[in-house]
């Protein structure tokens, strides 16, 4: 699945930014609140339906703990894309930040855009 996120600020010229909404802020604001809603996630719920972990330690040619399996199992989202802002003498009114999520049934993509 993949997501889109736009947030919309106000332009303004560089040498006044007090004045108006910078998108890029915004978005920042976003995305790191987004890391911590899923490290929360991942840290607190180690039951997931799709086990990626047997793939994994093959690939690794090692056994993983019980530690660090989940964060091989459950749902994957990944923040691959930020844009924002054409110049550096300007305030972005526009910032765009790009998802891809591998969901699993219990987050599947209800969950997830509604999260």
């Amino acid at each position: 699945m993949s997501c889109i996120v736009t947030a919309k600020g106000k332009a303004a010229h560089s040498s006044m930014p007090h004045l108006d909404t910078n998108a890029v802020d915004i978005l920042v604001n976003f995305v790191n609140e987004m890391k911590h809603q899923y490290k929360d996630i991942k840290d607190h719920n180690k039951e997931h339906e799709l086990n990626a972990v047997p793939m994994i330690e093959k690939h690794l040619q090692r056994q993983i703990g019980e530690e660090e399996s989940h964060i091989y199992s459950g749902f994957v989202m990944l923040n691959s894309v930020f844009n924002g802002g054409r110049q550096v003498n300007s305030v972005p009114n526009k910032a765009i930040a790009k998802y891809n999520v591998k969901t699993v049934p219990e987050y599947n993509s209800a969950f997830v855009k509604d999260y």
